[in-house]
């Protein structure tokens, strides 16, 4: 299920930081909404008074009878965008509309978030065959240097290939990251036909491979597979 959810600019900012990562949330005689039915794997659509927003998954919603059991189990740090004093904290919690009140009567929750960042377009080149074996539908798996571009790329984000011989472009989506020390590392994990074409054979790619990239390089930077598909 996902939820749309309202939060102020500083908590909405501080989930995007990293620098909280459970939102408190209370059941009251205003907001009827009842927290108890957010789930682990729900989504939580947050809107800030910018109309800016952000989607997070839910990895846990716990329940307490009232905000001091809360800190005292949950803490401040991940909380709390306010304050690390838990006095302080129950005040700003009590604070909230209705809250007081509705802790008393249903409760406090803790919902563990974990944010997940818009999607992303990245852009690569390709040389005419490889991006041809990508068309054809064979090659599902590119190999890079997992450099400091590459470290951005994360599940779910799109990649824009780029044919440098005739300009055309093939979007696709990234639906796994895999890491390897070594390219013979990773070439024995997966097919040839998914890595370039059944055609070429293991030693051949791992020859193209390391004319591409220096010895150096490949032990500074390790490996990284990109396993995507093509988006209709």
């Amino acid at each position: 299920m996902e939820y749309k959810l309202n939060l102020n600019n500083r908590a909405f900012d501080a989930i995007k930081a990293g620098t909280k990562k459970i939102e408190i949330r209370v059941t009251t005689d205003k907001n009827r909404m009842n927290y108890e039915d957010i789930k682990k794997g729900d989504i939580l659509e947050f809107t800030n008074e910018k109309l800016e927003k952000i989607k997070c998954l839910v990895k846990e919603n716990a329940w307490y009878e009232n905000s001091s059991k809360l800190l005292e189990m949950e803490g401040t740090r991940f909380t709390l965008s306010s304050t690390n004093d838990i006095n302080k904290g129950i005040d700003s919690i009590n604070r909230f509309t209705g809250y007081k009140e509705g802790i008393e009567k249903n409760g406090i929750h803790a919902i563990h978030l974990e944010y997940q960042p818009q999607p992303k377009i990245v852009n690569m080149s390709l040389y005419n065959e490889n991006f041809d074996y990508i068309k054809n539908g064979t090659k599902r798996i590119e190999i890079r240097l997992n450099d400091e571009k590459r470290k951005t790329i994360r599940v779910g984000d799109y990649i824009e290939f780029e044919n440098l011989d005739t300009k055309e472009k093939l979007m696709v989506r990234v639906v796994a990251l895999l890491n390897y020390e070594t390219i013979e590392n990773l070439i024995n994990d997966y097919k040839i036909e998914l890595l370039l074409d059944k055609g070429i054979s293991k030693e051949e790619l791992i020859n193209i491979f390391n004319n591409i990239y220096s010895n150096e390089d490949q032990y500074k930077y390790k490996i990284l597979g990109i396993k995507f598909e093509i988006v209709k």
